[in-house]
């Protein structure tokens, strides 16, 4: 499930839990899958290279940590002129 989410131009900022297989594997599937979504977009079509080979990762243990990870991943949105921007796929915080 993603609980937060920042678009940036050039990457995206996710909030996931509980993720329940092993974490590469997730992370390679989800980066495949939005690859290939981005290059249908009729803007990307002439570009060969969509997504890049790394990612970082953080484990939260605690609600308050995944609270301020959200608040800051909105506030990124604010920055970049997405202040009421709620994607679907993004189901509000519990509380």
């Amino acid at each position: 499930m993603c609980f937060a989410a920042a678009i940036e131009p050039t990457h995206v900022h996710l909030l996931l839990g509980p993720v329940r297989e092993d974490i590469e594997r997730f992370v390679g599937r989800l980066k495949g899958s939005s690859s290939r979504a981005a290059r249908k977009h009729p803007a990307n079509r002439d570009r060969r290279r969509t997504r890049a080979g790394g990612y970082w990762k953080v484990f939260l243990f605690d609600d308050d940590a995944v609270r301020a990870v959200a608040d800051h991943l909105a506030a990124r949105n604010v920055r970049r002129g997405l202040a009421a921007a709620r994607f679907a796929w993004v189901p509000p915080l519990p509380g």
